[in-house]
């Protein structure tokens, strides 16, 4: 996601909304078919209720 969070200005996960990005954008950005590019934003959706639910916790560097 590094590459697409520079190159289009995301700056946040909530970015990756279907109110916002079309799956056919994702792709085309991407170069990815339409099944990855639903996986990102199914992850996304997740790890955004995760962080709203309050039970994120920030993953430790080994």
């Amino acid at each position: 996601m590094d590459s697409l969070q520079w190159e289009k200005g995301f700056i946040r996960i909530s970015q990756l909304s279907p109110d916002f990005v079309k799956l056919s954008d994702l792709q085309e950005w991407l170069r990815i078919d339409v099944g990855t590019a639903i996986l990102i934003m199914q992850y996304a959706k997740e790890d955004l209720e995760v962080v709203k639910s309050g039970r994120w916790i920030l993953p430790r560097h080994t």
